[in-house]
């Protein structure tokens, strides 16, 4: 996605998944995969002239996660999406 947005003269392209929960589901990222895409996101920034800015989805759910949690401590990000889930 970064090379075609990056062909296409995009100055800014932000990735944003959805971040790990602790419980199993499918359709959000697992959290261990967590470190691999920080690391991958953040290898293009700096290399193009296009801006990249790394984010993820977090939720809140009353009880169980928050956009700050303990498990988001020390990971970097560019803009976070919230939602809250009741």
């Amino acid at each position: 996605m970064f090379d075609k947005a990056n062909s296409l003269g995009f100055t800014s392209v932000g990735f944003s998944s959805h971040a790990p929960l602790p419980f199993d589901n499918d359709f959000c990222m697992q959290a261990d995969k967590l470190e691999a895409y920080v690391k991958e996101i953040s290898a293009l920034k700096g290399h193009t002239e296009t801006q990249v800015y790394l984010g993820l989805e977090l939720d809140f759910i009353p009880g169980v996660t928050a956009p700050k949690h303990p498990r988001w401590e020390g990971v970097e990000l560019d803009y976070k999406i919230g939602s809250v889930h009741t």
